[in-house]
């Protein structure tokens, strides 16, 4: 989830990002090394991580996660 997040938070740089609709986006995330691909919709990742955490690993989890996206948003602005 984190290599989706990072991928997330260096596409949404891009001023086309920001036209595409959160609520029925679907977002593809290929990693090269090692190969990898991952695919969610936008709704679900969001819905994910404004839920409260299940144990104190995915707490950490989704703090970090944030940190990478509120970088990215203030990256943008």
């Amino acid at each position: 989830m984190k290599r989706t997040t990072t991928a997330l938070a260096v596409s949404e740089q891009d001023k086309w990002v920001a036209e595409i609709g959160q609520e029925f986006a679907r977002v593809t995330v290929l990693v090269q090394q090692p190969s990898l691909k991952h695919e969610v919709k936008m709704k679900d990742f969001l819905s994910w991580l404004n839920r409260q955490g299940r144990s104190p690993a995915e707490v950490v989890l989704k703090q970090k996660l944030e940190r990478i996206l509120d970088k990215a948003t203030h990256a943008r602005t």
